[in-house]
């Protein structure tokens, strides 16, 4: 599958790679992503 065509950016920097982050609440031990 080829990639973007245009590179992505992101506040003037190129977006190289994406980390997802999924916040974890003070109780809450399961996090789904």
């Amino acid at each position: 599958m080829p990639g973007p065509r245009q590179p992505f950016t992101f506040l003037g920097h190129e977006i190289l790679e994406i980390f997802p982050y999924v916040p974890i609440g003070v109780r809450l031990r399961t996090g789904i992503a």
